[in-house]
């Protein structure tokens, strides 16, 4: 495969940096023509490996930086080269954040024939699904946007292996980054959402295939152990869950700056509705098109994010969702999260206001759970009004509250189906105490009791 010229001059440039007759006496193996972004020079239309064997002291630097993530929970990143004393070296790690770690200096510090640029990522929590080493959404687009072959991506198990991903270039020219962005969210999330992958594989099929996308290939293993390439493979997933990604996305950007578009009227549900068509049509009129209704789920997505501007730069995006602002960027005074969590083959997915209920913050704004959708709006200052519809028709309405640090249907509410209609007062969304019972053939006072037994009071007419 041809390089195109601008990769070609820094193929050249990077040799001019060893001189040729002390290269020559450097015994390369197949991964470090590879990763060292030789092999087009040196061994043309030459496929990429299908395994990764790394020099012992690249590998022995990785494991020294996860070892300092491990103790202070930090990311720390280096650069890795072959420098011109004919060393396969790790530069002098540059410490950073819990989310983030700067490789610039690194870099440009590096010398001789460089590979790229590796950062750790801690395993902060409890809750994260997948342990493995892949690439952020922002390690993504540095790996395509910067002129190194290869980036890599060291994470430590929580069953003590140290786990590594690798990002190699192939010959894809760009110009938009944020397109970058985009399309590795919504891989990532059509892993995730797919019935035939479970949760803690979804990062890696959703890289490689987005990797696949954009010309590079991906490898991932055990840091010691030679890293398989991981080929892109065909994800069966419900196209309705982008759209209910999508979704997600407008009521993010209207919670966050509420005059910015007019009120939301679609169903928070997996599908593409008239009514959300429409809504688009209406706030991204400029480049914005009937073709959304003859796209795919995945292209439509992503042309949507594209127009989304400010929303797209400065979200954080996963396999599972989104966070908006990116909190890798410092403290915001609001912050949103769109989270989807999956157990065996069943998806739920809520967006959220960042806080939590213990506080005394309402977070719901949406969520669905395949069976009900809900929905959350401000009906004045610290008061709102939830409505929850069902897939039998029911719709529950009313006062949604903090009641015991638990958030939903605290106060005055109404169930109604296609045959009854009860109005009274709920408690942990369920009803409470006295309430009034509407029938075709009458209405009652009736009293539902602590143990959720029903019992009429009286007969209104």
């Amino acid at each position: 495969m041809k390089r195109s010229a601008s990769t070609q001059l820094i193929v050249v440039s990077m040799i001019a940096a060893v001189s040729p007759p002390a290269l020559a006496s450097v015994e390369l193996s197949e991964t470090d023509t590879y990763l060292l972004g030789l092999t087009e020079q040196l061994f043309p239309g030459k496929a990429a490996p299908e395994y990764l064997e790394l020099r012992e002291d690249w590998s022995k630097g990785m494991q020294e930086a996860l070892r300092l993530t491990r103790t202070n929970k930090r990311e720390y990143g280096a650069c890795l080269a072959l420098n011109t004393d004919l060393d396969f070296s790790v530069t002098e790690y540059a410490e950073g954040e819990e989310k983030r770690v700067n490789l610039s200096q690194k870099l440009r510090d590096c010398g001789g024939l460089t590979a790229g640029g590796f950062h750790t990522h801690p395993l902060l929590g409890p809750d994260e699904v997948d342990q493995m080493a892949i690439h952020s959404d922002t390690d993504f687009m540095n790996f395509l946007g910067d002129k190194y072959s290869a980036s890599f991506v060291a994470r430590s198990g929580r069953k003590g292996q140290d786990n590594l991903c690798v990002l190699v270039k192939g010959d894809f020219h760009f110009e938009n980054l944020t397109v970058l962005k985009a399309n590795y969210h919504v891989e990532l999330l059509k892993a995730f959402v797919s019935p035939s992958i479970k949760a803690s594989d979804a990062g890696i099929t959703g890289l490689a295939n987005a990797a696949a996308k954009f010309d590079a290939n991906l490898y991932c293993g055990v840091i010691g152990s030679r890293l398989r390439r991981i080929d892109p493979r065909a994800v069966e997933y419900d196209p309705g869950m982008l759209y209910l990604a999508a979704k997600a996305t407008m009521l993010t950007i209207k919670s966050n700056t509420p005059g910015s578009m007019p009120d939301i009227d679609f169903p928070f549900t997996p599908q593409k509705d008239p009514a959300f068509v429409s809504f688009l049509r209406g706030v991204l009129s400029k480049g914005f098109n009937e073709g959304f209704n003859k796209e795919s789920a995945d292209k439509g997505y992503v042309r949507m994010l594209n127009l989304t501007g400010n929303f797209l730069e400065n979200s954080a995006f996963g396999a599972s969702g989104f966070v908006f602002p990116d909190p890798r960027h410092g403290l915001v005074s609001k912050q949103f999260e769109y989270r989807c969590v999956k157990q065996d083959s069943a998806v739920t997915c809520a967006v959220t206001k960042a806080g939590t209920s213990s506080q005394g913050k309402v977070r719901m704004i949406a969520s669905y759970d395949g069976d009900s959708w809900t929905r959350v709006k401000e009906a004045g200052a610290d008061h709102y009004i939830g409505e929850t519809h069902y897939t039998d028709g029911t719709v529950v309405t009313g006062t949604w509250a903090i009641r015991n640090g638990k958030e939903g249907f605290n106060g005055k509410g109404e169930l109604k189906d296609r045959n009854t209609l009860i109005s009274g007062n709920m408690t942990g969304s369920e009803f409470r105490g006295e309430v009034r019972v509407e029938k075709p053939d009458g209405t009652w006072r009736g009293r539902f009791n602590p143990d959720g037994t029903f019992e009429t009071l009286e007969r209104l007419r």
